[in-house]
């Protein structure tokens, strides 16, 4: 990759879902190009490259038909409205039954939280294989949960609420408070097919929000985004839920979950030509307990690690490369505590 347009230094930030970029020797750019357009190389680059992951991410795919580690949420059963939980064929249903005093309890709901996985900057997301389409309700994702119970859940929500009997459905990032929706930070109209499988996401960093829906039969283009800010709640638990939206708050839910995946999201990392031609990496600071690494050839050989700890400005860590070193392959790894 070569970061020289004529005689000027040229910043470039190369947003890299692997996390993995090359710099070239000034000399050897000087020597084969004077105008260079970077597109087209890191493009090409990242072609040869699998789709990131969340960083560090833990799966439960429910394989062995148990929701071991998780705390079924289910906040009107002492008043004879349990949340139903089937787990079978690998795969998590959660039924909410109809509440028996909407005015007071408010419509039912259910849903599952994973254990002891308290985070702040996060990627999650689950698959949805069915849902009862008949029925006006809520489900999807629910982010930094605190206080669940009756009455004092607080947390984040990323939803698909469906209307029965209308073409109208929405896709909602929404801050809850006390089990009530307070602040919608963004939404858009978009209706699933209930015979299609997608796969909802959701990443929070600081009080910045993202929520994105795909169908599972294509995973690189999402069907919707959503993006929203709120800083209520810095962190919290991590789940996914059903709620019966129907008008008179006394229907039922249903929903059918798989493959629910959490980590950190995976952070970019960018690269800026210097005035004396060096080289500056750099990747955002909330990506905390990550090592810059660098090889020689990309496919092959042992990574190296640049020690640090690393400087600090401007809301990014980075690391300034003599370019005079040659090619390098950068990346970053999460160090496992």
């Amino acid at each position: 990759m070569c970061l020289i347009r004529g005689d000027k230094a040229e910043k470039k930030y190369v947003h890299d879902s692997a996390h993995i970029f090359a710099i070239k020797t000034l000399e050897a750019c000087m020597k084969t190009m004077k105008h260079v357009t970077i597109a087209p190389l890191i493009a090409a680059l990242l072609a040869m490259l699998p789709a990131a992951m969340p960083s560090g991410a833990q799966t439960d795919d429910f394989n062995d038909d148990e929701d071991d580690g998780w705390t079924r949420y289910s906040p009107l059963a002492p008043y004879g409205a349990p949340g139903i939980f089937t787990l079978n064929n690998g795969q998590y249903r959660i039924q909410a039954t109809a509440s028996p005093m909407p005015g007071v309890l408010g419509p039912g709901r259910a849903g599952s939280l994973l254990n002891n996985y308290t985070q702040s900057v996060f990627r999650i997301a689950v698959d949805i294989v069915a849902w009862d389409d008949s029925l006006d309700q809520v489900f999807g994702l629910l982010a930094r949960v605190t206080q669940p119970g009756l009455g004092s859940l607080n947390g984040y929500v990323l939803t698909y609420a469906n209307e029965q009997g209308t073409a109208s459905a929405t896709l909602s990032l929404i801050r809850v408070s006390g089990e009530v929706p307070v602040i919608t930070m963004a939404e858009t109209n978009i209706l699933l097919n209930p015979n299609q499988r997608y796969r909802m996401v959701m990443t929070g960093i600081g009080a910045s929000f993202r929520g994105e829906i795909y169908a599972l039969s294509n995973l690189s283009t999402p069907l919707a985004v959503l993006n929203g800010s709120d800083n209520a709640y810095p962190e919290g638990i991590f789940g996914f839920f059903v709620y019966d939206n129907s008008p008179s708050g006394n229907s039922t839910a249903d929903a059918t979950f798989d493959n629910f995946t959490i980590g950190e999201p995976s952070p970019p990392l960018a690269s800026e030509l210097l005035p004396l031609g060096d080289i500056q990496v750099s990747w955002p600071d909330w990506a905390t307990g990550f090592q810059l690494q660098w090889r020689t050839n990309l496919m092959t050989g042992s990574w190296n690690t640049v020690p640090g700890p690393y400087n600090q400005s401007d809301g990014r860590f980075y690391y300034i490369e003599d370019a005079r070193e040659g090619r390098r392959f950068f990346r970053l790894l999460k160090i496992r505590q």
